[in-house]
């Protein structure tokens, strides 16, 4: 499902850094919805950073494979988990690009 296409962040979400956490809010015709915060783990803050310009899972997963020093089968594991959850809520939208 994700090989082959490129995906970025959804520009209806802002992170804020607080502390070592990240946290995801949506924001929805200029309301932020409190019910839908998500906080984000070292890793998904990582890769978060990473769809900031359209990426390929493959070209994420190999940055988390050299950054986080995690077999090349983890960091696409996680990678794909991260922006299938993240596509499922609305933070993450394939890319035209």
């Amino acid at each position: 499902m994700l090989n082959g296409k490129t995906w970025q962040r959804n520009q209806d979400f802002v992170a804020r850094e607080i502390g070592d956490d990240m946290i995801l809010v949506p924001i929805r015709a200029a309301v932020v919805d409190l019910q839908c915060l998500f906080t984000l783990n070292e890793t998904g803050q990582f890769i978060w950073k990473q769809l900031a310009e359209p990426s390929s899972l493959e070209q994420i997963s190999k940055q988390l494979h050299v950054e986080f020093e995690v077999s090349k089968a983890q960091a696409i594991t996680d990678t794909e988990e991260f922006i299938l959850e993240m596509v499922k809520e609305g933070c993450v939208i394939e890319s035209d690009a």
